[in-house]
């Protein structure tokens, strides 16, 4: 891992931790009287904006860190685990959460990680940095 891997990794380390301390922080002070009560299902709304949220901040981090020149906006993302669930190559490890949105379900791949290295090779305008995700992997 080169010195400015390293520096990017310490700076999004530092941001959760900095985001997980702001967290404590709130939690740590006393409600004010004048809040108004919340529906649980605003609250778990809010909650599935919220890991939305984490999850594109976590992959313009990732983004970043490789100096990918690609940006994919949350529908396109969204969209392509769609396709990988249509085409059978992952699959949902059970039935729990039926209920959530499908980004927030766990899943698994069915295939191997040879066969799917092997599928991006054979993929002539597969983008460089998947194949060399791909290579660190295998």
């Amino acid at each position: 891992m080169g010195r400015a891997e390293k520096e990017q990794l310490n700076k999004t380390l530092n941001s959760h931790l900095n985001t997980i301390h702001e967290t404590l922080q709130v939690l740590d002070q006393n409600p004010a009287s004048s809040l108004d009560k919340v529906s649980w299902e605003e609250v778990i709304k809010m909650g599935d904006q919220v890991s939305k949220q984490a999850t594109m901040a976590e992959y313009k981090s990732i983004r970043a860190s490789f100096q990918m020149s690609e940006y994919y906006a949350w529908n396109v993302c969204l969209r392509a685990f769609e396709h990988l669930l249509q085409r059978e190559l992952i699959c949902f490890t059970d039935n729990r959460g039926q209920n959530q949105s499908v980004e927030f379900r766990p899943a698994k791949l069915l295939i191997s990680s040879h066969e799917l290295q092997q599928g991006l090779k054979s993929y002539r305008s597969c983008p460089a940095i998947l194949l060399k995700l791909m290579d660190r992997e295998v």
